[in-house]
């Protein structure tokens, strides 16, 4: 007899498999983190560049990433409309998904599961904060991508390109655009969830398959309330500026975790260092980009002239403000968010 799922041997099998992955992607992040450190002459000067840091501009780092989390908290707010939470319980649910969400295996799913629940105490129904939280995934990714090709855009406006790579970089520019532009389309209209769920029917799952045209309804039923989630027009250009604006706080984190260890760079420079280490995150294999980003955000930094030793030391203050702290915080808020009360959930 076939061994399910379910069964003891299929949940070895997949604790194994997460193990596996886990190990695949410690060697990555660590071979990563090697190599950068290795060009750089190993972590010593590194580290004393980081020693010798000015603590008041790295306050300001800190500061820029408070900010973030209080952008994130507002656009949070802004996507929930039933039992909207107080803006200290949006904040600390933005800790848990944003910030201890991403340090754990599978991100973002384990994050968004956690601040599900917590909001769900807090009086928000889960099929809203699941939305809600579905939503500022979509919106984040969207907007990353955004900054990207304007910023390209405007470092091969700036000449910051070699002349063999300012076509292709401003052909990925326009790529990404349209790409978001079509999917923007797509999302918007209802046929394509109704396609989508059809698609995802003929897959057969644990012995299940809905009827094509039952899934049709389920999609268009979860689109309609997707878009009621994420409100007219005006509501989601609010919130996607909001999420870019959350970006560029954590931008700003990096500016002035650069410009603690004495390092000066042009604004499209610093964003497209920080897009390169943002988008090489989202490798799965690796919570947080560990290894990865911090190899990326140097080597970018490092071909446009900047000492590869005090880009590794601004990256890793960096990091150390906008990934570890938020994690550690997020560990906090979710247990003050479990202190509390139970609220009841309103209808709806």
């Amino acid at each position: 007899m076939a061994t399910s799922a379910t069964t003891p041997a299929g949940a070895s099998w997949r604790s194994r498999r997460t193990l596996l992955r886990l190990a695949t992607g410690a060697v990555i992040g660590a071979a990563a983190l090697y190599a950068i450190s290795s060009f750089a002459g190993g972590f010593g000067d590194a580290l004393d560049a980081l020693r010798d840091a000015d603590p008041g501009v790295l306050l300001l780092a800190l500061s820029a990433e408070v900010l973030c989390y209080v952008v994130i908290a507002f656009e949070l707010r802004a996507l929930i409309h039933t039992g909207t939470p107080r803006l200290t319980v949006a904040f600390r649910a933005g800790l848990v998904n944003s910030g201890l969400g991403s340090l754990l295996p599978g991100s973002p799913a384990p994050g968004i599961a956690l601040a599900v629940t917590q909001l769900r105490r807090h009086g928000v129904p889960t099929g809203k904060a699941a939305l809600a939280l579905g939503w500022m995934s979509w919106f984040s990714a969207r907007s990353l991508l955004a900054i990207t090709a304007i910023i390209t855009i405007v470092a091969a406006a700036e000449g910051d390109f070699s002349s063999g790579r300012t076509g292709v970089a401003i052909a990925l520019a326009v790529i990404i655009g349209l790409a978001l532009a079509l999917t923007g389309m797509l999302m918007a209209r209802g046929a394509g969830a109704e396609w989508v769920a059809a698609l995802a029917s003929r897959v057969k799952l644990r012995g299940l398959r809905p009827p094509s045209a039952e899934a049709r309804t389920a999609g268009a039923r979860w689109h309609a309330d997707a878009m009621e989630a994420a409100g007219r027009f005006p509501r989601r250009i609010g919130v996607a500026l909001m999420s870019a604006s959350a970006w560029l706080a954590d931008a700003g984190c990096l500016y002035f975790a650069l410009r603690a260890v004495g390092v000066h760079v042009g604004f499209e420079i610093l964003l497209l260092a920080y897009s390169a280490g943002l988008i090489s995150s989202a490798l799965p294999l690796l919570p947080g980009g560990l290894g990865v980003v911090e190899a990326a955000v140097p080597a970018t930094l490092s071909h446009y002239g900047v000492p590869l030793d005090a880009a590794l030391a601004g990256t890793l203050a960096w990091r150390g403000i906008g990934l570890f702290l938020p994690a550690l915080a997020g560990l906090f808020a979710l247990a003050s968010l479990r202190m509390g009360r139970p609220v009841a959930v309103p209808p709806g």
